[in-house]
């Protein structure tokens, strides 16, 4: 009787922190996830690659992730963006997102993000934020990237920096 309870409670605690944090797709560093519709102008495509994952600890200071996306159309790229997407229990109300590329510091806001609640009261909030021909070209030539993220400031570096331009320059 002792194993089933504790087999049950394994269990119940093991579905519990799946359901607090499920996090929808930002999940680690590097993973891509593509997006294809058809549109009066042709074939859309989105692909989107982590940059800055969702953390696993329960505070809230990493509970805001961000994406890098490249946008064709007709299979000929028009744009990049980035998406920041807040994952939690709570309401965080993210506006904008700070950025530093090498020295030069750029401020993103989106003034109508997405607000949802899925799973009774888990919560997401996504940001996009079109990226201008000068960004990117600040990106594709960086030495280091500093994003942030509510309460955190992530460093991106080194071979993470490499696999954002690979993933700019496909």
């Amino acid at each position: 009787m002792k194993k089933i309870i504790y087999l049950f409670t394994l269990l119940a605690f093991i579905v519990s922190c799946a359901s607090i944090n499920p996090s929808y797709g930002i999940i680690s560093f590097g993973q891509t996830d593509t997006l294809t519709r058809n549109t009066l102008e042709g074939e859309l495509k989105v692909e989107t690659m982590v940059i800055v994952p969702i953390g696993g600890s329960f505070s809230n200071a990493d509970k805001l992730g961000l994406k890098i996306t490249r946008n064709s159309l007709n299979g000929e790229i028009n744009s990049y963006a980035l998406i920041a997407e807040y994952h939690g229990t709570d309401w965080a109300f993210v506006e904008g997102i700070r950025i530093k590329i090498d020295e030069k510091t750029y401020n993103f806001t989106d003034s109508n993000p997405s607000r949802n609640v899925r799973s009774g009261q888990y919560v997401t909030e996504k940001l996009w934020f079109d990226l201008t021909n000068k960004q990117v070209e600040d990106i594709r030539n960086a030495d280091i990237i500093k994003a942030e993220l509510l309460s955190r400031v992530v460093t991106i570096e080194g071979e993470e920096l490499s696999r954002i331009k690979a993933f700019i320059n496909e």
